[in-house]
């Protein structure tokens, strides 16, 4: 009985809708389909009898569907679409059907009130009672003099969830609390209207008289006519921009029709309270939802707030968890269906704790401080330079270490870790020092935030790193040394003149009278080393450039790079470079950044001015300094606000200490005999990871292409045409023979242009007779290369090899060269040759002609014009001199265009 009278009320009400003239019920509608219980609410929850509504609860987009379900797609009363401009109709008096009768046949079908709340005899009352009930309103049914109740009633989680889509006719009174926290928000497209004369007012008001009065109307919602369209617009509040929408019509092509409303709303806020009256039925289903009411902004942040780190993306589909994605924010409101809007929405939340405005975050900091009174919590907050540095007692402590002299892990280890916070300029610079007993590992002992990385911020950074260590020395009563500051850094000029600077500022500080600004400087630059691992790093990247290294020479560019660092001083390590430049020209610009004075002595200890025991005893990269900017990353994560940042590197600091504590008293916190096992991995395998080890040879196949360099730039030796020779047959490089070798190869072709003028070389006499034997190779040299023929006699290579060595042997006992595997210089042996000579001061004629060969001589000509006893013009000779030997410069050399005839 109750779902056939259910139906029956839901036709009635729906037909009641569809009919405007003045006929009684139909009888046709007995039917009607019988719907499950649980839907009849659904159905018949906003429906019109007599031109009026009767409330029974839901929401109002089941009404139309309802309807649809039942007799299709209908109009509703009250919405005209007899105008494309949206013209509301205004009801005036009562809809003719309303009849007595009506009203009677609803009292028998249970129905106790019309413009009041519905409930059916046999259903139970709900325990929430929703607004616009018989119990919350004045009986005498008034929609204008209805008085207001109050209803700032709270539960156990605080002021109960407005509704943000109200309905019907009631007038409600709250605290002023409720409305702060929901500031009584509607999802409907509304319209201000102006108030009157006597409600306008301030919310500051002591009464109610004098409140604040804001009056909306409802703009109902914009439908296609389309039947086959289901997308429904939201009015816009200006009538111009409403005329906009119906111009441009749905986004499917069709026209768009407004469907107006009559609802009203009005709420007055004072300081004390507020109320809020509505007037009228939403005959209309509800516009697309735009913003947030408080409580669904309270769930969202609290969502947000727990899962920082998940992204929009992750937040509509669900927060990742063990099971699966959980709660989505789509749950919440279906605005969350954009995901800008969710990023945004998402941001408002987290951009607060991130900003570093002086009265968001200094308060923040001084809690920190409170809460952690041993520490030191510094703060330089002026000239646009913030920084907040974060040291325990304990990292003070672990900052001074012994002497460790079985590895190179002493000293300090300072970077920036560019991650940690969130921000390009928001960088945490650590200091880390190496605990060789308990932890056997690298401790932060200094954690600095900076918004830059400029040489004052570096400046701040090391000079309390250096009070730090000073401030434990004088508690253990050591004495403070140059070499307790040591630093292992990488080579940014900031960094670098950062420390130099904080160490000036620090002894000026500490010990004024003991050295002056300049010697200060000196020691600081005997304190710095860097790291030789971004150097490996920068020569593997330029290798891979092959606009400046072609595939085939990265071998030797990698040769010649890695031999700078064998320098033994600041000249040799420029020789170097200036050998690599000359193989490599496009790489000038890169060898030159390296030479910089500043940059070499802190690469290679023979350019270095540091002690080759403290060199020695410092790591050789700040490999430490990437590990522990990753353990942060593992402990608290990346792209941090401020506030959260901070508190993160209290628990950070807090963490190695506990960590230390418990070794201290016999927890391991590490498998194994040694924590740094990797060593031992290097011993056994020669290498600390599998991706360090030497590739293995790569197994040909014929299902792939060619696609590596190698492949590539391979000659096919079935189809290498062989080429006549057109080189002459010279000598075997053997222990770096390759200066001796060019010496030899040039005097050669010299003397292969008049080697009969050279014969007195045959015939030299001396001890030593080196350039007597200097003949025979020239003279084999000259015979080999008139001989060369395309195929290549090795026997004729051999020969001039061993002359080659054999007078190798002999500059080496006459001590022209140092041994038989070091290089020279490639004229070097032959100046010194010539210079010993001279010194002897040769009388004989083929003596001296025999060294002209090899040194200019010089004789100065000059013209007399005579004098006044002889006026006879005659010339003078002054007596040969030999000359100094001629060097070409590069300056020379770029002057001619290397072109030895124009000079």
């Amino acid at each position: 009985m109750f779902r056939r009278l259910t139906a029956f009320v839901g036709g009635i009400f729906g037909h009641n809708q569809r009919d405007t003239a003045n006929e009684d019920i139909p009888q046709e509608h007995s039917h009607l389909p019988i719907y499950h219980p649980s839907e009849v609410p659904r159905f018949a929850e906003r429906t019109s009898v007599g031109g009026q509504m009767a409330y029974i609860g839901g929401n109002p987009a089941s009404y139309t569907t309802a309807l649809k379900r039942t007799y299709g797609n209908v109009d509703t009363p009250g919405i005209t679409s007899a105008s494309r401009r949206g013209t509301r109709k205004r009801k005036t008096g009562s809809h003719p059907n309303r009849k007595r009768g009506s009203t009677s046949l609803l009292n028998m079908l249970g129905v106790r009130s019309l413009r009041k709340e519905v409930v059916f005899e046999d259903e139970r009352p709900s325990k929430r009672r929703r607004r616009g009930s018989s119990s919350e309103r004045d009986s005498s049914g008034s929609e204008d003099e209805a008085p207001a109740k109050d209803k700032s009633v709270s539960t156990g989680s605080g002021i109960r969830e407005w509704d943000p889509w109200p309905s019907g006719t009631w007038n409600e009174k709250y605290k002023r609390r409720y409305y702060d926290e929901c500031k009584l928000t509607v999802h409907w497209a509304c319209e201000a209207r102006g108030s009157g004369k006597n409600e306008t007012g301030s919310k500051d008001a002591e009464t109610e008289h004098g409140a604040k009065h804001v009056h909306r109307v409802c703009l109902g919602v914009m439908k296609c006519t389309s039947a086959l369209c289901e997308v429904i617009t939201r009015p816009q509040t200006k009538q111009s921009g409403r005329n906009q929408q119906l111009d441009n019509g749905c986004s499917c092509g069709h026209p768009l029709q407004w469907h107006g409303c009559d609802a009203e709303m009005k709420y007055w806020v004072w300081r004390n309270g507020a109320r809020f009256k509505h007037s009228g039925y939403h005959n209309h289903e509800p516009p697309p939802t735009r913003h947030l009411t408080a409580a669904e902004r309270a769930r969202f942040a609290k969502m947000v707030k727990a899962h920082p780190r998940v992204g929009p993306s992750k937040l509509i589909a669900g927060i990742p968890g063990v099971d699966g994605p959980g709660e989505s924010v789509l749950d919440i409101s279906p605005v969350f269906v954009n995901p800008q809007r969710v990023q945004y929405e998402r941001a408002k939340i987290l951009k607060p704790a991130n900003s570093t405005r002086d009265e968001r975050l200094l308060p923040k900091i001084r809690l920190l401080q409170e809460q952690n009174p041993t520490w030191t919590i510094a703060l330089h907050w002026a000239d646009k330079i913030h920084m907040v540095i974060f040291q325990s007692p304990w990292q003070r402590r672990m900052g001074l270490q012994d002497m460790i002299k079985s590895e190179a892990v002493n000293g300090t280890v300072s970077d920036a870790c560019h991650g940690y916070f969130l921000g390009n300029n928001q960088l945490l610079f650590i200091s880390s020092a190496f605990d060789p007993i308990h932890l056997k590992s690298w401790v932060p002992i200094l954690m600095t935030y900076s918004n830059g990385a400029k040489t004052v911020n570096y400046r701040i950074h090391f000079l309390h790193l250096f009070r730090g260590m000073a401030q434990e020395c004088q508690a253990r009563s050591h004495a403070v040394t140059d070499r307790l500051f040591a630093n292992v850094v990488d080579f940014s000029d900031a960094q670098r003149n950062g420390f130099i600077q904080a160490f000036v500022d620090f002894w000026l500080e500490f010990s004024p009278e003991a050295r002056d600004e300049r010697e200060l400087l000196q020691a600081a630059e005997g304190l710095l080393k860097g790291c030789r691992q971004h150097f490996g790093n920068q020569i593997t990247r330029i290798a891979h450039i092959s606009r400046v290294v072609a595939p085939e020479r990265q071998t030797l560019f990698r040769q010649l790079a890695v031999n700078i660092l064998r320098a033994d001083d600041e000249n040799d390590m420029q020789r170097r470079a200036d050998e690599l430049v000359h193989e490599f020209p496009r790489a000038e610009g890169w060898a030159k950044w390296w030479m910089r004075p500043s940059h070499r002595r802190m690469l290679c200890y023979g350019a270095s001015t540091m002690a080759k025991q403290l060199w020695d005893a410092l790591p050789a990269s700040t490999n430490a300094a990437e590990s522990m900017n990753h353990k942060s990353y593992a402990m608290v994560g990346r792209d941090n606000n401020l506030f959260y940042g901070f508190s993160g590197i209290i628990k950070i600091i807090t963490t190695f200490e506990r960590i230390y504590d418990a070794a201290r008293k016999g927890q391991k916190p590490f498998y194994g005999k040694d924590r740094q096992y990797w060593k031992y991995t290097r011993l056994k395998y020669g290498f600390t990871k599998h991706g360090r080890h030497e590739p293995r040879p790569k197994r040909s196949t014929d299902g792939r292409a060619p696609d590596t360099i190698e492949r590539l730039t391979a000659a096919d030796p079935r189809n290498r045409e062989k080429k006549e020779i057109l080189f002459q047959r010279c000598f075997r490089w053997m222990l770096s023979s390759c200066w001796l070798d060019t010496a030899l190869t040039v005097l050669s072709a010299a003397a292969g242009r008049d080697f009969d003028d050279m014969k007195a070389l045959a015939s030299f006499p001396g001890s030593d007779n080196l350039l007597t034997k200097l003949h025979v190779i020239l003279a084999a040299h000259i015979a080999e290369a008139a001989a060369a023929s395309p195929d290549l006699d090795v026997k004729g290579c051999n020969t001039l090899s061993q002359l080659r060595t054999q007078f190798r042997q002999q500059l080496v006992r006459a001590k022209y060269v140092p041994d038989m595997s070091s290089s020279d210089a490639v004229f070097g042996w032959l100046q010194q040759m010539l210079a010993k000579l001279i010194v002897l001061k040769p009388t004989a004629l083929d003596t001296k002609h025999c060294i002209s060969k090899f040194r200019m001589l010089v004789a100065q000509v000059k013209k007399c014009e005579g004098s006044q006893a002889m006026p006879v013009p005659h010339w003078e000779v002054a007596h040969p001199l030999w000359r100094a030997p001629l060097q070409l410069s590069t300056s020379l050399h770029r002057a001619f265009n290397g072109d030895l005839r124009k000079w």
